[in-house]
């Protein structure tokens, strides 16, 4: 028996997992290995995220799947409902497209993009990150006090999870609070999806399309 859902437990979940992720990002910076296409290093990098995050992720929600405010099946089965994707998602793009508007005078791609990108900033973020963050830490939070609440803890917990990345790559203190500000709002908004869709998949497809806008098309 994993025994009550209680809030330590689920923020002593969460520092189990930044330790996690901070040594991945600190002691296995060198994964994959340089030399490779870029495919394969986006195959191999995405694979270890996956072990870890969607591994992590399945623990928990296994381990307490009968404490949490949506169990399980019904989280990923519950019929979609479209309000929750298409007023955030309109905003989405037309966000990114007035903003690359305003930028560059005319709406440009991104010079940078590469079609490997698709495979670790889109499918593997929006699956990953949402199972961990939405899957587990909203669900278990949402257990234990009132959504909104849950909401704004989760949401915490996705900025902090980002940090060990932005120091590593040497992020200035301005640079780090700005995306922390975006961050924390797109975890919000992801956060509400699944509250009001019941479902991980509104989330998850919203995620998605952020981060596919970001890269295509930018700001």
């Amino acid at each position: 028996m994993a025994g009550k859902l209680t809030l330590p437990k689920i923020c002593e979940s969460f520092g189990i997992f930044f330790l996690i992720w901070t040594v991945r990002v600190l002691c296995l910076s060198g994964f994959p290995p340089a030399g490779q296409s870029l495919w394969i290093q986006q195959l191999l990098a995405e694979l270890l995220k996956g072990i870890l995050w969607i591994g992590f992720a399945f623990y928990m929600i296994q381990r307490y799947h009968t404490r949490l405010w949506l169990k399980p099946q019904k989280m990923l089965l519950h019929p979609i409902a479209t309000r929750s994707l298409v007023l955030p998602a309109a905003l989405f793009v037309l966000y990114f497209l007035v903003g690359n508007a305003v930028r560059n005078g005319a709406v440009r791609m991104n010079p940078d993009f590469h079609p490997s990108m698709l495979i670790g900033t889109v499918l593997a973020a929006g699956i990953f990150e949402e199972f961990l963050f939405r899957g587990w830490f909203y669900n278990a939070c949402a257990s234990v006090m009132e959504r909104s609440f849950a909401n704004y803890l989760s949401s915490a917990f996705f900025i902090l999870i980002h940090y060990p990345g932005w120091l590593y790559t040497g992020c200035s203190l301005e640079v780090i609070l700005g995306r922390s500000i975006g961050i924390y709002v797109l975890g919000l908004i992801f956060g509400w999806s699944f509250r009001r869709s019941r479902s991980i998949w509104p989330p998850v497809f919203l995620h998605m399309l952020w981060n596919l806008l970001s890269i295509t098309i930018g700001v």
